[in-house]
C-alpha cells in the first residue's frame, strides 16, 4: 500500500491495514498481488472519465486483471480527499471501507449487478465490522 500522498495524520495505521488484508484473504482466498494506492482529486477525476466515463471525482476505482494470468490481480485507487467528505465516522473508517470495497471490486464482486450488490455489501459489511472492531 502506497500511502505516500497522504500526510502523517491520514495514513492508515498499518495494523489496521494488515487486519483488512487477512480478513479479505480468510473469506475471499485470493492469492496473487493487488496495487492500492492513494491518488488526489485531479488523478481520481481523469481516471473516472478515462475508464468509466463520468466526468467527475470519485472516492474510490478498481481495475481487475484476474481474467490476464499473473501475480497481479489489479489497481485499486482511492482519493482521500474524497473519502474524507463522504466519512460519516471519520475519514479512517471510510478509508478502510473503501480499501474492502475496491479489493472485492477487483476479486470480481460488481455492485452495479442487482444480483451480485446483496452479496457485496453483505462481504464488504461483515470485513469492515471486524476491521472497524479492532
Amino acid at each position: 500500500m502506497n500511502q505516500e500522498a497522504l500526510t502523517s495524520d491520514q495514513q492508515l495505521a498499518e495494523g489496521r491495514f494488515d487486519n483488512i488484508v487477512r480478513l479479505v484473504n480468510d473469506s475471499q482466498k485470493a492469492d496473487g498481488v493487488i496495487a492500492l494506492r492513494f491518488v488526489d482529486e485531479r488523478e481520481i477525476h481523469k481516471l473516472n472519465r478515462m475508464y468509466r466515463g463520468k466526468d467527475s471525482v470519485t472516492d474510490v476505482l478498481s481495475f481487475s486483471y484476474m481474467h490476464d494470468p499473473g501475480e497481479l490481480l489489479g489497481d485499486v485507487a482511492i482519493c482521500y480527499a474524497q473519502a474524507e467528505r463522504q466519512a460519516p465516522n471519520g475519514a479512517s473508517d471510510e478509508v478502510s471501507m473503501l480499501i474492502v470495497h475496491g479489493i472485492l471490486h477487483v476479486l470480481g464482486y460488481d455492485h452495479e449487478v442487482s444480483e451480485d450488490a446483496e452479496k457485496m455489501f453483505q462481504i464488504q459489511d461483515d470485513i469492515v465490522d471486524k476491521v472497524l472492531v479492532v
